[in-house]
């Protein structure tokens, strides 16, 4: 479908986005062929589509800063092997996986007033990665994102069941980065 809807563009310079869609490979074959287009070019043939082509948008849109905030995190952090960030639309909880805390993927977003109201960079990182239907999709390209700035790292970005400063057992989605050991490298006795 998506050589037809490039085609299309190219006949008719309208974009139509079938209910197929999952919103990001429509938005990366756009760039990948260098579309510069305008909304009304878009032609969505559900509310589904449309909605998961802005949210696709959406996240792209922030997908930099969000990494730039974690590595730089991990460099100014304590040498370790292991770091551990959770989602949280709460900035100030207190969140343990494996009996670890972690630290909240705050993700330090500069937001528009106007477009999130009083929503917190933590509420927009929790919503990108644990609601709706295209969370795990997010999470794998974000954990590959964040692994191409990382090298010799392994980046995992999966639910798994963490425990809340109330005692509270729960699912949230949790980033993490671990160091590889070289294999090479020499050791000293």
């Amino acid at each position: 479908w998506l050589t037809t809807c490039i085609r299309a563009y190219y006949n008719t310079g309208c974009i139509r986005i079938p209910d197929d869609s999952i919103g990001s490979d429509v938005l990366l074959a756009l760039e990948y062929f260098g579309i510069v287009y305008t909304p009304d070019q878009l032609v969505f043939d559900s509310f589904g589509a449309y909605l998961r082509v802005k949210l696709w948008s959406e996240y792209y849109t922030h997908r930099s800063k969000l990494a730039e905030w974690t590595v730089d995190r991990l460099m100014r952090a304590p040498a370790k092997h292991n770091h551990v960030f959770v989602i949280s639309p709460n900035p100030t909880q207190r969140v343990w996986v494996n009996g670890r805390e972690a630290h909240i993927l705050d993700g330090g977003l500069l937001l528009d007033e106007t477009k999130y109201e009083a929503a917190s960079s933590c509420a927009v990182v929790h919503d990108f990665f644990h609601d709706g239907g295209l969370d795990d999709l997010m999470r794998k390209d974000f954990a590959a994102f964040v692994g191409a700035s990382l090298p010799g790292t392994q980046v995992t970005f999966d639910i798994v069941q963490v425990v809340l400063d109330s005692g509270e057992q729960t699912n949230r989605g949790v980033l993490q980065v671990a160091y590889k050991q070289n294999p090479h490298r020499e050791t000293t006795t």
